[in-house]
């Protein structure tokens, strides 16, 4: 069984590699933005790719948090369900002031991340809208002798 100490800067390297991992999925989102904005279909789906190889990544990372918790939990006879990055840091004291730190910085990250999901998730949305209008529009002509054709055809 690995010492608290151990454990806490397993966290601690886990809370740094997290938050990076936050600021490259920050990244990805915003090039998710500006690849919807200019219309480049090819750039959004590359973007998705990396995204979705990002995200792949994030198993061995919840793992080791998970590991490093059920341990913590077992020198401190408590269940592992309730510990959380703020809990561990307010446990382990003078210890555990740098994990309060690195919790915080991975707040602030994950906030971005969000933030620009929700940016990503409106823009997709007024898309959206605009297409189903003109098509509702070009359907509408349509009913007055003018007809949709395949372009390609």
């Amino acid at each position: 069984m690995k010492t608290v100490k151990a454990l806490l800067n397993v966290l601690e390297h886990d809370a740094r590699e997290e938050t990076n991992a936050q600021k490259r999925r920050l990244a990805l989102v915003e090039r998710q933005v500006e690849a919807v904005k200019s219309n480049k279909s090819v750039e959004l789906e590359a973007a998705l790719a990396d995204l979705e190889r990002e995200l792949e990544a994030q198993g061995p990372r919840d793992l080791r948090r998970l590991q490093a918790l059920v341990e913590l939990a077992r020198h401190w006879s408590c269940d592992a369900r309730a510990l959380t990055l703020g809990s561990v840091s307010e446990r382990a004291g003078d210890e555990g002031r740098k994990l309060g730190s690195l919790r915080g910085e991975l707040r602030e990250a994950t906030s971005a991340v969000l933030r620009e999901n929700r940016r990503l998730a409106a823009l997709v949305r007024v898309h959206r809208q605009l297409v189903e209008e003109v098509l509702a529009g070009v359907a509408a002509g349509a009913g007055d002798g003018g007809r949709l054709v395949d372009a390609e055809a």
